[in-house]
């Protein structure tokens, strides 16, 4: 129905997005009539969730519609074969429902509603996009409008308009539509987000087809059990063949998720059911709390110390927000919210809280507002040992509730996440070795992982398989042994590099499909991709690990090496690293951040900030050589050659078979300048 571009408003200093309506069908003048009237439909919605057209343009006979321009991921992309967490499911999908009611409402139909038409943007609000196959309704007043288009373009083009797995069974069949298409492609999205797959499906699409007319959709709680009751007879009930038995309309479908919302029935991020913590090991000795060894996080409500009821919903807001933040760190389960707020205006003891949640770790907090300002404190307790691990207080000015709920609970869920790692390292290391699980052997691999020598290396190996033979389903200590086979190649510490690394990166594909929604095991799917040489695919899955927590430091370092590594603006990574640091000023691998920024800052040509914090990164890990590397380019840059020679000298007192042909492997992929640039300043620093 038309091609899109990027274009910038000149009056008015915006970018915009232009529609243009093509040409062939631009000189028939019922189509340029429906395009008009539609264009005008689609100008008068104002919802947050439907993406603004602003004009009806022509010039030099080009018609063209210009309207908000939305950046972020698609739909389909977030989703790619994986399903989403319950709460960002019923987030999304009461989203999705509020824009088609909205549309719904004001005659318009979309009909081509599919996962590619739906955009996420970077603060994490859906918007619907290209009411292209719209058909506008007539009002009562106009009287009724042909609703035969998909008729009459399939007898005019050849074509059925629509694609083909969202369509409804009278779309395909070429009947008379209305808004009820729409609760059809919506059941399908709903579906695809439940269980990572579309009801109807076949090799061919007369095979879709045939599945759609024809084929009982599988029920999304046989594929993931823990799902609501209530979403699967929704889902069942929006893909009803007759459209006279679907939900009657897309604001029902959003009531019935806002319910949904408000009663959770799914906890996030648990794999197991609170009732599995604390069994008895073989040995007689009690586990820790946890799941499948795993320490588990309970968030307690927040209590309210304004005096003021009305903002007893910041509070739950709040604690609720954090909820879901810390759910995103795979490793932590997260006990859900209606468990942990069974709690709520009752004075607890810790100890008790954790024992009956089966939770080691207990999230604590208060809200106190005073006029236009808020002071928030929370506080994480090992109930274990009944030790503060975490305290913070937060004072902010309160010009936007939503702003402050949201910054305050990304900062809270980093630098909880932070210490609780510090924490659990702790306690790997007091733990005698025959009494570890799994998550004692990861915890006490990852200090070897990271000495980088070849002894550690070894050390760390053992543990990690040690922790998959225990639990083969914990994606992360899988996802590590990837990381480590990577290492093992850049450091020459294997007999066969091309082998190693073609393990490291089945192991992270093994841990992604183990848990799709494991962020780290994302990052560490790149990592083996570049260093294979895949740079395409090792972005897609650095973006999909940011995309999956946007508040996971590894996962932004990681795609910020990426980007300036692969051609991208040096900035974009400078900035992504700072975002990290931020989020995590006192993270246990800080490493990884001056890591990320020497190259970054070499390839923005800041040449004394990259010395700066490549030296910082070898007084932290004077064993790693890649820190060497970043200053003596940056060293190049500023045209002190003695002290990059100098620099060479001690990286290969590090790695003594130091060559510009290890270094290439260790880093995989590069855009053909940055291979360029980096192979010359080396050589002006004597190495090739």
């Amino acid at each position: 129905m038309g091609e899109v571009y990027r274009a910038t408003d000149t009056k008015l200093g915006r970018d915009v997005a232009l529609k243009v309506f093509p040409a062939e069908l631009a000189s028939s003048p019922e189509r340029l009539d429906r395009f008009r009237r539609e264009a005008k439909a689609l100008a008068a919605l104002d919802h947050p969730g439907i993406v603004g057209v602003y004009s009806v343009e022509e010039a030099e006979g080009v018609h063209f519609l210009t309207m908000q321009l939305v950046e972020g991921q698609s739909l389909d992309f977030l989703l790619a074969g994986s399903p989403l967490p319950v709460e960002k499911l019923i987030e999304y999908a009461g989203a999705l429902a509020d824009a088609l009611a909205e549309a719904h409402e004001k005659g318009i139909v979309h009909r081509d509603l599919k996962p590619s038409n739906v955009m996420v943007t970077k603060d994490g609000r859906l918007k619907v996009l290209d009411f292209g196959l719209a058909k506008v309704a007539a009002s009562a007043k106009a009287g009724p409008t042909s609703s035969e288009l998909a008729t009459e373009m399939q007898t005019r083009e050849g074509i059925v308009m629509g694609t083909v797995p969202y369509m409804s069974p009278e779309q395909l069949q070429g009947k008379p539509l209305d808004h009820r298409t729409d609760i059809f492609s919506l059941g399908v999205i709903l579906h695809e987000m439940a269980t990572g797959s579309r009801p109807f499906r076949g090799h061919s699409s007369a095979e879709v087809v045939s599945s759609i007319l024809r084929d009982t959709p599988p029920v999304v709680t046989d594929a993931r059990p823990e799902l609501p009751g209530e979403l699967a007879r929704l889902v069942r009930r929006c893909l009803e063949k007759d459209p006279r038995d679907r939900v009657p309309s897309a604001k029902d479908v959003s009531q019935a998720l806002r319910q949904m919302e408000d009663r959770p029935s799914a906890a996030a991020g648990i794999s197991e059911p609170a009732g599995s913590a604390g069994r008895a090991s073989s040995g007689g000795r009690s586990e820790i709390p946890g799941f499948s060894g795993r320490p588990a996080i309970a968030v307690l409500p927040f209590a309210n110390r304004s005096g003021d009821p009305e903002q007893e919903y910041f509070a739950d807001g709040l604690a609720e927000d954090l909820i879901t933040r810390l759910s995103l760190w795979r490793s932590f389960p997260v006990i859900a919210r209606n468990s942990s707020f069974v709690y709520k205006g009752k004075a607890v003891d810790a100890k008790q809280v954790a024992a009956d949640l089966g939770a080691r770790y207990i999230v604590e907090g208060s809200v106190r507002k005073a006029g236009n300002r808020v002071r928030i404190a929370a506080q994480l307790i090992d109930a274990s040992s009944s030790q503060h691990v975490w305290a913070k207080t937060y004072d902010r000015e309160l010009t936007d509730v939503f702003a402050v709920q949201d910054e305050i609970s990304e900062s809270i869920a980093a630098s909880l996440a932070s210490d609780l790692q510090r924490a659990e390292h702790a306690h790997a290391q007091r733990r005698p070795p025959e009494n570890l699980e799994a998550w004692g052997l990861y915890q006490r691999a990852l200090p070897h992982l990271h000495r980088f020598t070849r002894e550690d290396s070894a050390q760390a190996r053992a543990l990690l398989e040690r922790a998959v033979a225990l639990d083969p389903q914990f994606s992360t200590p899988l996802a590590r042994l990837a990381e480590l086979g990577v290492w093992e190649v850049a450091n020459s510490w294997t007999d066969s590099p091309e082998r190693t690394l073609n393990v490291a990166v089945a192991q992270a594909r093994r841990a992604v499909a183990l848990d799709p929604m494991d962020a780290e095991a994302q990052a560490f799917l790149a990592f083996a991709l570049i260093t294979a040489g895949d740079s395409a695919g090792a972005l897609e899955a650095a973006r999909r690990a940011v995309d999956l927590n946007p508040s996971l430091p590894l996962a932004l370092s990681f795609l910020a090496y990426l980007l300036h590594m692969t051609g991208h603006p040096p900035q974009q990574s400078i900035d992504l690293v700072q975002r990290a640091i931020r989020l995590s000023p006192r993270d246990p691998a800080e490493w990884i951040f001056y890591d990320a920024l020497g190259g970054a800052y070499w390839n923005a040509g800041q040449y004394e900030e990259g010395l700066a914090v490549s030296r910082r990164l070898i007084a932290l890990l004077p064993s790693y050589y890649f820190g060497y590397l970043w200053a003596v380019l940056n060293a190049v840059g500023l045209g002190q050659i003695d002290e990059a020679r100098e620099l060479i000298r001690q990286a290969r007192q590090v790695q003594p078979d130091l060559s510009l042909a290890l270094i290439r492997r260790g880093l995989g992929a590069m855009a053909a300048d940055v291979d360029r640039r980096m192979a010359a300043a080396l050589g002006r620093a004597e190495l090739d």
